[in-house]
């Protein structure tokens, strides 16, 4: 089955497009700005630096971010078990817009910042691939949170991990997957735990 990413990513972006009318943002000085267009609400003021995104989660900014990267939300819907197998690997409009999430404060920040180049293994799962390639019964994979990404060999990838974790980058749950494998990564719009974890 052929997906046509072009209107996956379009989509993609008439989604967020539409919770960010919806999200709250900061002005330059860190002073809370209403939720809703047109809201007359009272600002609040908040810690300088910070942004508000989907849900009004507060995450820190990210200072290393410099341009869109090089991943588009397609490189993370890609999957060889799915095209093998034709089952179909579509996000939901949820996973949709945490897959934009994970592409800009996670992914390509990565990318734009970590010395080597990385690639991405494994993005979102639908539940039947998910299952097809032996993924946990909760894996954020089927929500669009996490990806699975690689140097390309362990030791690119033990270096990829502690840079991450000392990077700044605001991340849920980081894993070295079996021996530096690879490592799995994830971002949680409604709060990131920043778990580090070795299996």
């Amino acid at each position: 089955m052929m997906m046509n990413y072009d209107c996956i990513y379009g989509l993609a972006a008439r989604v967020i497009d539409e919770h960010v009318k919806r999200s709250c943002v900061l002005n330059e000085v860190g002073q809370f700005v209403s939720g809703l267009v047109g809201d007359q609400e009272p600002a609040q003021t908040v810690q300088p630096g910070y942004t508000v995104g989907y849900q009004q989660a507060i995450q820190p900014r990210i200072p290393l971010m410099s341009g869109p990267g090089k991943f588009k939300i397609q490189d993370l819907i890609k999957s060889n078990t799915a095209s093998a197998s034709g089952m179909s690997n579509m996000p939901n409009q949820a996973a949709m817009i945490n897959l934009q999430y994970l592409l800009n404060n996670v992914i390509n920040p990565i990318s734009n910042n970590f010395p080597y180049p990385i690639r991405i293994n494994s993005g979102y799962r639908s539940p039947q691939v998910n299952a097809a390639v032996g993924g946990t019964r909760n894996s954020q994979h089927m929500l669009g949170q996490a990806a699975d990404i690689t140097t390309g060999s362990r030791q690119g990838n033990q270096q990829l991990f502690n840079w991450v974790i000392n990077s700044g980058i605001n991340f849920d749950q980081i894993i070295d997957e079996k021996g530096y494998q690879w490592v799995h990564i994830s971002f949680n719009p409604n709060g990131c735990r920043k778990s580090v974890l070795h299996l």
